[in-house]
């Protein structure tokens, strides 16, 4: 008895280490789903350009956070198409102008801030789909959006006129739409058959271009709202199903 229970446990310890040891078969095939979510940074792209008045030119805004959801449906194991939604809060920048006035040159802080999203029907092909890692090209066209606002702040000593403070004053804020396209790059990499981890390069172009008429100076001053491009790198959680 005391044998046949030592062989029996030599063999299911032999049996347990070959279940571990089988490679995960994260092969694609027609009719797979795949459900993702990125998270990572959006790097904008949109210069402004303060030239005119004592500034210089640079990024519009700072760097922030970008994030989207993603779902995919295979037709063949390299071709899928799917959709996505994306949303990037990138942080305010403020651009230091001069200005003159009627007692010399006043020194402003000027502010800018946008978010922006996307929906967008999305098309990828994946290189090598039946390994573990998988290379793709990817590209998508929708429709997306932009919500900015300018704001000045005197530099002291300046001051706003007549009032004699130096309270933030909002220049102009409001939303934009138009069309959405990007274009990237990107690897999963299956870590079960199912569960996979991953890195997506992303250029992103949203047609918005808007003019807004600016409350603080007025006399037919506008703000300029241009198409808002940007660069998002994002790791990616995803998992896939098969039908």
């Amino acid at each position: 008895m005391a044998s046949k229970r030592k062989l029996s446990a030599v063999l299911v310890g032999l049996a347990t280490m070959s279940c571990l040891s089988l490679p995960v078969r994260a092969e694609l095939k027609a009719g797979d789903h795949i459900v993702s979510f990125n998270a990572g940074a959006s790097f904008p792209l949109n210069e402004v350009d303060f030239a005119d008045v004592g500034g210089g030119k640079e990024t519009a805004v700072k760097t922030g956070p970008g994030f989207s959801a993603q779902y995919l449906y295979h037709l063949t194991p390299s071709f899928a198409f799917g959709g996505e939604a994306a949303y990037a809060a990138y942080g305010d920048k403020d651009h230091m102008i001069t200005v003159n006035t009627f007692t010399g040159p006043a020194n402003l802080n000027v502010t800018l801030a946008s978010k922006a999203w996307a929906v967008q029907a999305v098309a990828r092909y994946v290189l090598v789909p039946e390994k573990m890692i998988h290379p793709y090209f990817l590209g998508g066209l929708g429709m997306g959006g932009v919500h900015s606002k300018t704001t000045t702040t005197p530099i002291p000593p300046a001051v706003w006129t007549p009032s004699g403070t130096q309270e933030t004053r909002t220049n102009s804020e409001g939303n934009a739409t138009g069309v959405a396209f990007s274009l990237g790059a990107g690897v999963d990499g299956y870590i079960t058959e199912s569960w996979l981890l991953g890195l997506d390069l992303r250029w992103i172009y949203l047609g918005t271009k808007k003019s807004f008429d600016d409350q603080v100076f007025g006399a037919g001053v506008t703000d300029e709202l241009e198409a808002s491009k940007a660069f998002v790198i994002s790791g990616k959680i995803g998992y896939k199903f098969g039908r």
